[in-house]
């Protein structure tokens, strides 16, 4: 059903995209019958004359440089960041507790200075909130470090899962671009425009079949990157000796599994999750133009994107045991129960802990491109042509580079967490057997966690 559709879109996207873009409306009196207009509407030469000289123009190919320079620092900055973790993984961890507490508190103090109490009596809740639960967890950051210390040892140890996961985003941007082109052929082919406007009869049923196609293709992508991060860690954790090269055997029999005899039960379990996403904004969007009952369309936009957060929760920890040991999408779902059933509150708690920290390392990266970005939007005349825009433009769009790529990089060591953390649960002495050292440091942290299980 998935290749199907794919082949629809592709189809779609080369047999009526391309020739939309091809379509060219010209109207005479838009312009008063002067098609060859050079200037603009208060007579300024902002634009090519005849004559072939031009003024005030735009060079895009230094900020171009700018960005392509700035995104391979923030791979370099994060590959650094892999390294700079596995040395203070506990620290990361605590200072990602405080730097939250510490942002909450500059955020009650904004509510204060602007005298918005609602909000400010709300963020001093929040705050509490924020302590009680920092001082209730403290004891098990020494077990979210060391799950995190493995996770980082065995993404280092096969690095080329950095590049699988570089040309997985690189997939979605392709895809990205030829449903753009499948949605605009569908749009014109069904069009009909008459003195520049356009009115497409086109049924809804067209446009929600593309929208569920683009979330259940990014989704599927994501998760064969969830999957094929799982099967090497997995592969680390049991067998090191066919996973300890940058481009180890297990990268590659991962990505094939995952792309082949586990590719139905992550496009299973993807349509689920899309079609939640896709029913969660048909909601949002009747509530924006005050279609139906408010309140209603509210309440239910609300239990959708609950249980959208939980389907996609729940299948996190299933596409694990799919990447670790081939399951179908319902045994792998009885799995993840049993682990819940056993350790629930446990896996939760080091998770959250765990993505907060990487969350802090993406927005680090980001911030150190940016500046990088300044530096280098100083030292030449790359953004010379943007005026005051040159400094806000060397940060926010280096910064954004930055953080999208570093956002892609960690996400392999979430993954990597995820499925240390259900080894763990399942086979805690082949980790002794193969990780000695590793094991011992996560041993020595679940005792100090949890010390009624060591009596």
């Amino acid at each position: 059903l998935f290749l199907a559709h794919q082949v629809t879109i592709f189809y779609v996207a080369f047999a009526w995209g391309i020739p939309a873009l091809n379509y060219e409306y010209t109207d005479a009196d838009t312009d008063g019958g002067n098609s060859d207009k050079n200037v603009t509407d208060d007579g300024s030469d902002r634009y090519l004359q005849d004559d072939g000289e031009a003024s005030d123009e735009v060079h895009f190919g230094g900020f171009l440089l700018l960005c392509f320079l700035s995104s391979l620092g923030a791979l370099l900055i994060g590959v650094g960041a892999i390294s700079v973790m596995i040395r203070f993984a506990e620290k990361t961890i605590q200072f990602s507790m405080f730097f939250a507490i510490f942002c909450n508190a500059l955020v009650a103090v904004s509510f204060a200075l602007e005298q918005q109490w609602i909000g400010f009596a709300l963020s001093v809740v929040f705050l509490i909130w924020l302590v009680v639960y920092t001082k209730l967890v403290w004891n098990r950051v020494p077990f979210a470090a060391s799950n995190l210390l493995a996770a980082l040892t065995a993404v280092q140890t096969n690095g080329g899962l950095i590049l699988v996961s570089l040309g997985t985003t690189l997939a979605v941007t392709v895809w990205t671009l030829i449903w753009i082109l499948s949605l605009v052929g569908v749009y014109m082919r069904t069009a009909e425009c008459h003195d520049g406007t356009c009115e497409t009869h086109t049924s809804g049923i067209f446009f929600l079949f593309l929208f569920l196609s683009y979330y259940w293709t990014s989704e599927v992508c994501k998760n064969v990157m969830h999957v094929t991060t799982a099967g090497t860690v997995g592969t680390w954790w049991f067998a090191p000796d066919d996973a300890c090269t940058y481009c180890s055997p297990a990268i590659t029999d991962s990505l094939r599994r995952a792309t082949t005899y586990s590719l139905g039960s992550i496009c299973f379990g993807s349509l689920l999750t899309a079609t939640l996403q896709l029913l969660n904004q048909l909601c949002r969007e009747l509530r924006s133009r005050g279609r139906g009952n408010a309140i209603v369309l509210c309440v239910v936009e609300f239990l959708l994107s609950v249980l959208e957060r939980l389907v996609a929760y729940f299948n996190k920890w299933a596409y694990i045991y799919i990447g670790l040991y081939g399951y179908d999408y319902l045994t792998s779902g009885r799995k993840v129960v049993d682990l819940f059933r056993q350790r629930g509150w446990t896996t939760i708690i080091n998770d959250h802990l765990v993505t907060r920290a990487l969350a802090l390392v993406s927005i680090v990266i980001g911030a150190m491109t940016g500046c990088m970005g300044i530096a280098l939007g100083s030292v030449t005349n790359w953004m010379s042509d943007f005026g005051d825009a040159a400094l806000p433009l060397s940060f926010f769009v280096p910064f954004m580079c930055g953080l999208a790529l570093s956002v892609v990089l960690l996400s392999v060591v979430g993954s990597a967490v995820d499925t240390v953390i259900v080894s763990f649960a399942e086979s805690p002495l082949e980790f002794e057997r193969n990780h000695p050292g590793l094991y011992t440091q996560m041993a020595r942290a679940w005792r100090l966690a949890f010390p009624e299980e060591f009596r």
